[in-house]
């Protein structure tokens, strides 16, 4: 079943207010000018500078009953599970973030996606527990768990085949293969994956 704001939840500007967030004249400003524009309330409070989007996000968290992750808490690098893409993740900006027996969960910029809980639990078989979390840092951190392995695949695949007859080049010419893009590419890679996750050794 997909989650479901509970009657009487408070919405979003009323939130904002109580929190402190904004004055009930600004969440005025904001209701007149989301009215005119035809835009959301919490654009409009991002339009007129009130609010970050940040902001909005944990409000959002607050309204629907689920935590909110800032940026820096969303994981450097994600789980990685059997039958969900990268591509799939990426189109409904929502990204796994911890897997505890049987029960996942996963960080979305929009909790208000209908289809977004019920399509993981009938594709992982799992229980899902929402949580919010920026768009960018979702897509920053789908980047760099999937982005190596997908441009690693792609070097690899363009160094070809290996014959068994190369099997006994001599060394000069494994020298020379050293310096061909492909090989150079690859460890150029893998030079940048391990600098951006400060690894120690390299």
């Amino acid at each position: 079943m997909a989650l479901r704001i509970a009657p009487g939840t408070k919405g979003l500007g009323e939130i904002l207010v109580e929190a402190g967030v904004i004055t009930p004249e600004t969440l005025a400003a904001a209701l007149a000018r989301a009215e005119h524009a035809h835009e959301r309330v919490g654009e409009a409070l991002v339009a007129l500078g009130a609010v970050s989007p940040d902001d909005i996000l944990r409000a959002v968290a607050k309204q629907w009953g689920v935590p909110f992750l800032s940026a820096e808490e969303v994981p450097f690098t994600l789980p990685v599970l059997k039958n969900l893409s990268p591509k799939y993740l990426r189109q409904y900006e929502a990204c796994p973030v911890s897997l505890e027996g049987s029960t996942l969960t996963v960080a979305t910029a929009n909790p208000t996606n209908p289809l977004l809980v019920d399509e993981l639990r009938q594709t992982l078989g799992l229980q899902i527990k929402l949580c919010v979390a920026p768009a960018e840092a979702i897509l920053a951190a789908i980047e760099r768990t999937y982005g190596a392995s997908t441009a690693l695949q792609k070097i690899v695949e363009g160094m070809g085949p290996v014959d068994e007859g190369d099997r006994e080049e001599d060394i000069t010419q494994l020298r020379d293969m050293a310096f061909e893009a492909p090989v150079v590419r690859l460890v150029n890679l893998l030079i940048e994956e391990a600098v951006t996750a400060e690894a120690s050794d390299i």
